[in-house]
């Protein structure tokens, strides 16, 4: 299996300090890039609720390379998919701070970032598979292009569902099976995907997601696509259990 490492692409801006969280994972993880340089990038404990970790992570990640949160240029955070309950942290944790100090804001799917990242390596198609629990996967398959912002564009939306049903579905869509799969979700299922594609590249990712989120959130920074906290939406790409439950309860009969 091979692994995948995160290459930092040169930057063009300067004296330009990004603060990045992801909390689509259990542990999470935080990065800071300074200059186009990442100077910080760790997962957390994933033993300690989020909750009880941030904005502290966040702090104690500046302190590490010499900053505060007043030499932050922007802020980058990870949109899902992941868990519901990280993911409304991770949001309001970023947006309390950008509230807070006025800071500009990026969003960034997981999907997204870890898509860009394999396709540094040259892959033409690239499959992101993330573990979505209940035996599915969030899935996305992109098709690399270095004249879009993040270097990769999407084929379609994102999905959730067992990993079998996923490529029932890509194959009705008459895609063609991707040269690179990555992600948790696409190590776990190696063998489902070697079965439908013998010659697949199965990756792992080595690297935080904060750090990806990071690198991305600096381009888009750059490109001026930085928005207001406010605009944030998480990309939770299947509904949440609460509203399921509701749906299962409303068609009880009886049920009020």
């Amino acid at each position: 299996m091979t692994a995948l490492t995160f290459h930092a692409s040169a930057s063009t801006t300067t004296s330009v300090v990004t603060l990045a969280l992801d909390t689509s994972t259990a542990r999470g993880s935080v990065a800071v890039r300074r200059d186009g340089a990442t100077i910080v990038a760790r997962a957390g404990d994933e033993h300690r609720p989020q909750a009880t970790r941030l904005p502290g992570d966040l702090f104690d990640a500046l302190a590490d390379c010499g900053a505060t949160l007043d030499d932050v240029s922007v802020l980058a955070v990870g949109l899902g998919p992941g868990a519901f309950t990280g993911l409304r942290v991770g949001l309001a944790t970023v947006q309390g701070l950008a509230f807070a100090r006025n800071l500009p804001v990026v969003g960034v799917s997981a999907l997204d970032a870890i898509a860009s990242a394999a396709a540094i390596d040259d892959a033409k198609d690239v499959a992101v598979w993330l573990d979505g629990a209940r035996q599915e996967v969030f899935a996305a398959q992109y098709r690399r292009d270095p004249s879009v912002l993040f270097g990769v564009e999407a084929l379609g939306d994102p999905i959730a569902a067992p990993p079998d049903a996923v490529l029932i579905e890509w194959v009705a869509r008459g895609w063609r099976a991707p040269t690179v799969w990555v992600g948790e979700g696409a190590t776990v299922y190696r063998d489902v995907i070697l079965r439908h594609s013998p010659g697949a590249i199965v990756k792992t990712v080595d690297t935080p997601r904060a750090e990806l989120v990071a690198a991305l959130g600096e381009r888009a920074f750059a490109a001026g696509l930085a928005g207001a906290p406010h605009a944030l939406r998480p990309v939770y790409v299947r509904r949440p259990d609460a509203e399921l439950a509701r749906d299962r309860a409303a068609t009880v009969p009886g049920h009020v």
